[in-house]
Parts: C-alpha cells; sequence; structure tokens
C-alpha cells in the first residue's frame, strides 16, 4: 500500500473522496502463503505466452478480487469506488464481473483483458524478472531502475519519491524482499487466462485508463478492456508509461472525480 503516493491521495482527498489503501495477499504485512510453492516464474512465461499448457496456480484473480470485496464488507461499506492499477487493474475487472454489487464504479488502469496476445516488451519483462533485491539499498536502487525503465518521454519518474517507497515498503516487513509473494501474483496473472467474454456482462460504470508508451502492458491491451465492457471510456494518457509519476496526478484524479460523478 506504500506504493500509493501520499501526493496522489492527497489529490483525490481534496475532490471528495475517502481514500482506502491496502496489500494484496501475498504482499506487505497482509497474509503471506508461503505454504503455496509456485510454479517457476520463466517456464511458465514460456507456457502463457506460447499457449503450451494449463498453469496451476496457487490461487488467480478471482481469489484477490474476493479478499477485495470481504474486505470492503469488513470495513461496513455497501460498496466503493474501486480504482485498481496493473494486477489491480486485472482484480478490479474481476470485481466487475464476480462481485458487481460492490463496486459503484470500476476504473481499470495499465491492465489488460488477460489474453496472452498483448505482451510486454523484452527489456521491460526482463526489468520485472530481475533479480531480488538483497539489501535495503539494493531495494531502492532496483526501484528506481524498474521505474526509470518503465517510464515514458512526457512524464519522468521522482527518483527520490521512488527510492523512499522501496525504503519504506522494506522496512514494513523487517529488511525483506518478498520473492515468492511476487511469484504466486505473477502466476495468479498468468493462469487467471482472458476475461474478454466475461467482461462483456459488466453493467459497472467503467473506465479504462491507459499510457501510450506503456512497455510492459501495451495500450492495445487497455483498449481490448474498453471493447469488452459495455459502454465503458477509454482514456489514453500521451507519453505515459507504467508509472503513476506526480505529473500525472492530477490526470488521474480529475479523471476518477468525473467518472464517480462526485
Amino acid at each position: 500500500l506504500v506504493f500509493w503516493a501520499d501526493g496522489l491521495i492527497e489529490a483525490l482527498t481534496q475532490r471528495g473522496f475517502q481514500v482506502i489503501c491496502f496489500d494484496n495477499r501475498d504482499i506487505g504485512l497482509s497474509t503471506w502463503l508461503d505454504h503455496m510453492t509456485p510454479p517457476p516464474v520463466i517456464p511458465a512465461v514460456v507456457t502463457h505466452a506460447l499457449g503450451l499448457g494449463v498453469l496451476d496456480p496457487p490461487y488467480t484473480l478471482s481469489d484477490m478480487a474476493a479478499d477485495t470485496a470481504a474486505m470492503i464488507r469488513a470495513l461496513g461499506l455497501d460498496s466503493a469506488h474501486v480504482f485498481g492499477v496493473s494486477m489491480g487493474g486485472m482484480i478490479a475487472q474481476t470485481m466487475a464481473i464476480e462481485t458487481p454489487y460492490c463496486l459503484r464504479t470500476m476504473t481499470s488502469m495499465m491492465a489488460t483483458t488477460g489474453n496472452r496476445r498483448y505482451l510486454p516488451k523484452p527489456k521491460a519483462l526482463g526489468l520485472l524478472l530481475g533479480r531480488p533485491p538483497r539489501t535495503r539499498h539494493e531495494a531502492c536502487s532496483r526501484m528506481v531502475t524498474l521505474m526509470e525503465g518503465f517510464s515514458g518521454p512526457a512524464h519522468p519518474i521522482d527518483r527520490e519519491l521512488s527510492a523512499a517507497m522501496a525504503a519504506q515498503a522494506w522496512d514494513r516487513i523487517g529488511g525483506r524482499h518478498h520473492a515468492q509473494g511476487f511469484a504466486r501474483q505473477f502466476i495468479a496473472v498468468l493462469a487467471s487466462g482472458s476475461r474478454r467474454q466475461a467482461l462483456r456482462s459488466v453493467r459497472v460504470p467503467s473506465l479504462v485508463m491507459h499510457g501510450d508508451a506503456d512497455p510492459l502492458v501495451p495500450i492495445a491491451g487497455g483498449r481490448a478492456v474498453a471493447r469488452a465492457i459495455p459502454h465503458a471510456r477509454f482514456q489514453a494518457i500521451p507519453d505515459l508509461g507504467h508509472t503513476l509519476p506526480p505529473s500525472v496526478w492530477p490526470i488521474v484524479a480529475d479523471a476518477l472525480e468525473a467518472h464517480a460523478g462526485i
């Protein structure tokens, strides 16, 4: 949850939102499911990309969507405006399909339908699957490298902010990097399959946002999400990559405010 920058949260609260951030399962201070061994990531990527077989994941995006729906209920809320980015966007889509009663609106950003045709650029995928950090310094350096590799030409990252987020995440879990949790989440994304047909049943008001310079999740994948959901609105952000730097916070906050109608 620390990767939701304070500046973005402030932009949303200034527009009337009550913002709830949380750790998904297998990350941060949520439950780590280390008794569940994930398949090796690289072979799983190849299997997924080439359609060579069926993956056997420890859990799927449906499980993560159910987690979020349960959290909304546990907080005493009937429903919420759900905004997810990257894997979070896929979870938000899954909620709109499987637990629509929990959503007032759905916003999916930097995400695809799950169709394997929307593959990352090799360099971006290589960065994502690089060696896990072993020290706090390595964690900060790796985060800066990742964000710079994923950024777009008109929206540079804030290096100090990226490093500070990585340091905070490292410190929250006692100076560790939970590589197995990342692997299980990554396999959940690959193994959950295409949502294209199921998205046609979505009736939750939906907004799809995507940067047109995204090297990790191509914008064609975002457009496919918007085409699949009846009456969904699509907003492309010029020269944005797979990051949420300060320059894009007002754009995102304005779009969410208009979408929510607050």
